[in-house]
């Protein structure tokens, strides 16, 4: 677990490639969370190589910082193979945990990577504590909260005990992270499979008492919360989360930056300091900002319907187009790699490009200035009289990537037992192939005049490795000394002088060269445990039929209940004190709301129960946290 004061919450950071990471952690970031090619909420954004992936890990192990690898959409049956051997290649890098969102994933990783930790996705649509207690006995040892979720109810969720993240900057969503199925239905584009379109920032056009209406109805504005780090660290948040993992390094540089300068700043200062972190926060060129769900004024600020995509700084006007591009008007100076929005007068989304070449009498230049025109080179539709938006720098000047980042090179993890006596110290190292090597100290060990000498004193002591290629992944110790006597005393000066031996004699050692010559670290036993679990009746029922039916199923002649269910959806009582479940007759399921405020679980618990009572025993799970109120 990676727990952090109530004072100082972890400041974690976007990292679509390294440079994002080294943008990061340059700027202040504790932790930066990154994905690979596959099972992401991300499918579309950059990718780690997986040298780079290891240059990653290499650099947060050796500078105390954090990585979480995302694995945060929904996998199919047919992909868990595939799925296990990407998690077998990302337990090698140690991350710091990963971060899921499908239950069945939770269930793999605890059964055949059960040293790896997991991180409960905002995608996994948890808002109340309910939610967060059945992820907890899931195995998870963090959860990201819904955007949801107000400052009063964070309150309560953090009374739990597990680690809670929340997203303090970046893009909002009008819908429930892990229940949108606007970008699937428009066209196939799955939200929960990495792919979502982003339809919520389109223009729509519809009738209101006979007015045509048209605007970005769905589009939200991005969340702030510069002015609110204290209230959330005092409500007990552990980690404080950037969102934009498809944004720049210079986006990450100038988030990262201002919350940093917020966070380090003395509670007595931060009014001073708030102006200068904003300052710093514009060069991020996001939306208009908004406090999102904190409280119900906060959220009659989340829709921008007047405006599409990042505002961005005007940055120029198109003053006329041509085949390749477009002449532009600058009043505000730009460059190669910079980001522009184009703005056409209409109203309509425009397009977003990255300028890759200018010039002026068709001669290249690399800067426009102030008050000058240049041609802008694109293969974008243009309109004249556009306007010219400025919504990110030039990647090459936001941020220095790390010179020479070596790749990780994971360390020869061993095992320790130490033995304790009036007779000396014996010390036996057991290697990963079952080597074992074993070292003694004669020097005999006097009895104890106060405080005597405890097993925990001589663990911590001979974990702590002299080369960063030897790992000491478990140490045990026990004392010997005769029950009824005053125990054993080693000075500090003499145990760390023997630790030193020991290890100076341990790297010596033939096997040990060998072992890191020949470092190989083992994890396909988990295929072998997977294919043995698939192929056997562990996933049927009591009656050994499948668990769950399939599509294929019915094509292949499995006959389905032909009984007629009666169900009633109780969504719409939650908040409807009046109502009541009692009043429904002939009813055989309940269909449970998919969200639930903190404040109306108490409520939705009665109506389970009247449920109950009368004879219901079907209810229909449609989000995390009914699993802890049905049980």
């Amino acid at each position: 677990m990676n727990k952090q004061t109530a004072n100082q919450p972890e400041l974690l950071a976007p990292a679509g490639n390294l440079n994002c990471a080294s943008a990061a952690f340059q700027s202040g970031a504790d932790a930066v969370y990154a994905g690979v090619s596959r099972f992401k909420a991300r499918e579309m954004g950059d990718n780690f190589s997986w040298d780079d992936m290891s240059r990653l890990s290499a650099y947060t192990k050796k500078n105390n910082k954090r990585f979480y690898l995302t694995l945060n959409t929904l996998v199919k049956e047919k992909e868990l193979e595939e799925f296990g051997r990407l998690v077998e290649k990302i337990s090698n890098l140690k991350p710091d945990a990963v971060i899921i969102q499908d239950i069945g994933v939770a269930r793999f990783l605890r059964e055949y990577f059960p040293n790896i930790a997991i991180h409960g996705s905002t995608q996994m649509g948890i808002h109340n504590s309910a939610g967060v207690a059945a992820a907890s006995d899931m195995g998870l040892e963090r959860v990201i909260l819904e955007r949801q979720v107000t400052i009063e109810e964070l309150r309560k969720i953090c009374s739990t005990g597990t680690e809670i993240e929340v997203f303090i900057h970046g893009a909002l969503c009008c819908s429930i992270s892990g229940h949108c199925l606007f970008s699937s239905w428009l066209g196939g584009w799955s939200g929960n499979r990495g792919r979502c379109k982003q339809p919520c920032r389109r223009r729509y056009h519809g009738e209101e008492d006979g007015s045509k209406k048209s605007g970005f109805f769905f589009s939200t504005r991005d969340f702030y919360s510069l002015d609110m780090l204290d209230v959330l660290a005092d409500a007990g948040v552990c980690s404080l989360k950037i969102e934009g993992r498809l944004k720049k390094p210079d986006y990450v540089k100038s988030v990262v930056s201002a919350y940093r300068m917020m966070l380090d700043t003395p509670s007595d200062l931060k009014a001073a300091t708030l102006k200068e972190a904003r300052a710093v926060l514009a060069g991020s060129y996001g939306r208009k900002w908004s406090h999102g769900f904190s409280t119900a004024e906060d959220m009659a600020s989340l829709i921008q319907y007047d405006s599409a995509g990042a505002s961005g700084r005007l940055a120029g006007s198109v003053e006329k187009t041509g085949r390749n591009g477009f002449e532009a008007s600058v009043i505000q100076r730009l460059h190669i790699g910079d980001r522009i929005r184009i703005q056409p007068r209409s109203g309509d989304e425009g397009p977003s490009i990255t300028i890759t070449k200018m010039s002026r009498d068709r001669v290249s230049v690399k800067s426009a200035t102030k008050g000058s025109s240049v041609f802008i080179h694109c293969d974008k539709d243009v309109s004249t009289r556009s306007m010219i938006y400025k919504i990110g720098e030039s990647s090459a000047e936001s941020v220095k990537r790390p010179a020479d980042m070596p790749l990780y090179d994971p360390p020869l993890e061993l095992s320790l037992k130490i033995t304790a006596s009036e007779n000396g110290l014996d010390a036996t190292a057991s290697l990963p192939d079952g080597t074992e090597l074993k070292w003694r100290d004669d020097e005999t060990i006097d009895p104890a005049q106060n405080r005597p000498l405890e097993a925990t004193t001589l663990e911590e002591a001979f974990a702590v490795t002299r080369n960063e290629q030897l790992q000491a992944s478990s140490v045990k110790a026990e004392i010997t000394a005769a029950a009824d006597g005053p125990g054993l005393f080693i000075p500090a000066g003499r145990l760390k002088k023997t630790r030193r031996a020991f290890w100076e004699w341990l790297e010596k050692q033939t096997a040990v060269s060998e072992a890191l010559e020949n470092k190989v670290i083992d994890t396909d036993f988990w295929r072998e445990n997977f294919i043995a679990d698939r192929d056997s009746d562990i996933y049927a029922d009591k009656k050994g039929k499948p668990a769950v039916f399939k599509p294929h199923d019915i094509k292949a002649g499995v006959k389905l209940p032909a009984e007629r269910i009666n169900v009633l959806d109780i969504s719409s009582f939650i908040g409807g004190p009046s109502r009541s479940v009692t009043g429904a007759d002939g009813i055989h399921e309940l269909i449970l709301p998919f969200f639930c405020p903190e404040n109306s679980l108490g409520r939705l618990e009665q109506m389970i129960e009247e449920a109950a009572e009368r004879g219901i025993r079907r209810f229909r799970v449609t989000s995390i946290y009914q699993f802890s109120l049905i049980r």
